[in-house]
């Protein structure tokens, strides 16, 4: 079963500034979302249902919504940054 996967309005607009290549990587792994626990994931501590997924030196923070099958992608930035 697919979930709906939507992505923040702030992480369209960061995506805008990666470079072209590492915003199509994300992307890619972004949509593969549909299928969230295909795709390998770790629970962050501290933060009620929010995972994150890694793509180098990127992380994407995203909450899984059973009830509504949906998939919120919350955050994407550097390592260094993300988790701010």
């Amino acid at each position: 079963m697919s979930y709906e996967v939507r992505v923040h309005e702030s992480v369209k607009n960061l995506l805008k500034r990666i470079p072209k290549e590492d915003r199509n990587r994300l992307k890619s792994l972004i949509l593969s979302l549909e299928k969230p626990y295909d795709v390998p994931h770790v629970k962050i501590k501290g933060k009620e249902g929010v995972y994150r997924a890694r793509l180098g030196k990127y992380r994407i923070l995203y909450s899984i919504f059973e009830e509504e099958r949906l998939v919120l992608v919350l955050k994407v930035d550097k390592r260094e940054r993300v988790y701010r």
